[in-house]
């Protein structure tokens, strides 16, 4: 039961009993403190979410003495949310000239036991109570249904956006082109609007499904069905000031994904870096790895949870936090080796419209292009029980690795995992290799990425020396050139269109297909398909 107002408490007070769902605590003087508050809220949270009342007592009849504890409940929801991860909510009750606070705490979500200083909480009589283990085992179980495979009730497919449907589709016939599958691309095409969302799991006999409004609804319908689904964008010029711009985005991820990567495109500045007589440009953040770990935290966040993604731009960096924490038996030590989906229904979409390559593969494209751009490599050890957080930074660390990676051949690049580029990251900055490692080395050997030295390894002399040496073919690439070429290779396998790069570089349509023509006759880069819709990719066609 919420307690929000006079009228709804008069009607709490007249229960015979504490309905399950308000919890009263006369809360005089310093009796009752803030850890009290969390912990009753940790509780009530855990039996599915209700009011704490304080200012009345708890037994019949029921008084109202009043409370003068928390006088500022903006502060108190500050604090609370800090300790406890939960949006609650504080009403300030003066009705009849006595002073009385509810707290509201939303439940807990599906799959997932709260606990607050180590202690998973439940109410019992007029006190609390820790939960039994069996307790706690029937509420992790909850969390095996896959939640966006759901259909939600009361919903239609008025609950989509036609614009997203057919960007949808577009998208699915581009992922079939570039598998050069031209019959599944027709197909596609030609398949009717039911069908086409049937078969990517957006509808579920004919009804929307969780997968569908988060991909291609309508903003007022997500507002209305799963309102805690939204980005919030900001950026500051740096950390610890208020912020310069904030957006709150509601709308299907098909579109949402753009309008992101525009906002902090919007604010992405050169990093030049300089080797011998040439300077070449790079963006201080590329959009394959922005996009990649926005995805992330879209398809695996807890959409039972009530928290927001957010994206935070600095100057230097990005941080995407998204709430829910880390997948079960996903952390820190294995997120390169270990895939597992919270949301499969909904990372199947992001896979068969393009969004993501493939499935389960997005933190090694980000390592992939934070190493071959010497940049520090995603750090995600802010996370925690509750949230996951990831932080790329855009500078440049070692000019000579970029151009290093540049000589690598596109076909010696497409045989490395996330975990060969950690480990050729490591041997750059010098550090110890675990025996999994060690064995990575011996590989990249084979391929000519690195040799011995001594015990251990260092990158291929025959690269880093050429780098040193006459200018090669390589190093004569005309910077405007390298600016294209960058930006292709950013891109990995998304690939880019000629008006991508044309926005992205800031050269004119004849530059970008000169440019172009003249390194796919290089054996730079390479097309598929034709007209408005190509789009280039890194190295020769095969």
């Amino acid at each position: 039961m919420l307690v929000r107002n006079e009228t709804e408490l008069k009607r709490a007070m007249a229960l015979d009993t504490e309905h399950e769902r308000v919890e009263f605590k006369e809360a005089g003087g310093k009796s009752f403190s803030r850890h009290d508050i969390a912990e009753y809220c940790i509780a009530l949270a855990n039996e599915g979410g209700g009011s704490l009342v304080l200012g009345i007592t708890d037994k019949k009849p029921r008084r109202r003495p009043g409370t003068d504890i928390e006088q500022n409940l903006d502060d108190t929801k500050m604090v609370l949310f800090d300790w406890l991860r939960l949006k609650l909510k504080a009403y300030e009750i003066k009705g009849s000239g006595k002073r009385v606070v509810s707290v509201v705490a939303p439940s807990r979500p599906i799959g997932r036991p709260l606990h607050y200083r180590g202690r998973y909480l439940m109410r019992a009589g007029s006190g609390l109570r820790p939960m039994e283990i069996d307790e706690i085992k029937r509420i992790l179980g909850e969390g095996d249904v896959d939640f966006t495979a759901n259909v939600i009730e009361r919903a239609t497919s008025d609950a989509f956006d036609p614009a997203h449907v057919e960007r949808f589709r577009q998208g699915r016939i581009r992922r079939e082109e570039r598998n050069q599958m031209p019959r599944a691309a027709a197909n596609i095409q030609s398949i009717s609007v039911a069908e086409l969302l049937e078969t990517a799991g957006l509808t579920s006999e004919g009804l929307p499904t969780y997968a569908g409004l988060l991909m291609v609804g309508k903003k007022r319908a997500i507002f209305q069905h799963l309102p805690h689904a939204e980005i919030i964008f900001e950026y500051r010029n740096s950390e610890g000031i208020l912020m310069q711009q904030r957006e709150a985005l509601r709308d299907g991820f098909i579109a949402g994904a753009d309008e992101i990567w525009n906002l902090v495109n919007a604010r992405n500045d050169n990093q030049p870096y300089q080797e011998g007589l040439f300077k070449y440009p790079l963006k201080t953040f590329d959009e394959a790895t922005i996009r990649e770990a926005l995805c992330n935290a879209v398809c695996h966040r807890d959409y039972r949870d009530h928290g927001s993604v957010f994206v935070r731009q600095y100057p230097q960096s990005l941080e995407v936090e998204s709430p829910g924490g880390f997948v079960e038996g996903v952390n820190l030590s294995n997120l390169l080796t270990q895939s597992k989906h919270r949301n499969r229904r909904l990372a199947e979409a992001m896979e068969a419209c393009g969004l993501v390559e493939r499935s389960g593969q997005g933190i090694d494209l980000m390592y992939e292009q934070c190493v071959i751009h010497s940049r520090p490599l995603p750090d995600w050890s802010k996370s925690d029980d509750v949230r996951v957080i990831v932080n790329v930074r855009g500078e440049i660390t070692d000019a000579k690795v970029v151009r290093f990676f540049e000589r690598l051949s596109a076909d010696t690049l497409k045989n490395f995992t996330g975990e060969d580029f950690w480990v050729v990251d490591l041997v750059r900055r010098k550090q110890p290799l675990s025996d999994a490692h060690r064995e990575r080395a011996k590989g990249l050997i084979r391929l000519g990425v690195l040799e011995r030295a001594g015990p251990g390894f260092r990158l291929s002399q025959k690269h880093l020396e050429a780098l040193e040496g006459p200018p090669s073919r390589a190093d004569a690439i005309p910077a405007t050139h390298l600016s294209v070429l960058n930006q292709v290779r950013a891109r990995g396998a998304l690939g880019a269109s000629a008006s991508e790069l044309m926005e992205l570089t800031g050269f004119t349509r004849d530059q970008v297909r000169g440019i172009l023509t003249s390194r796919k006759e290089a054996g730079d880069v390479h097309t598929r398909g034709r007209g408005p819709g190509a789009r280039w990719y890194a190295g020769s066609a095969k």
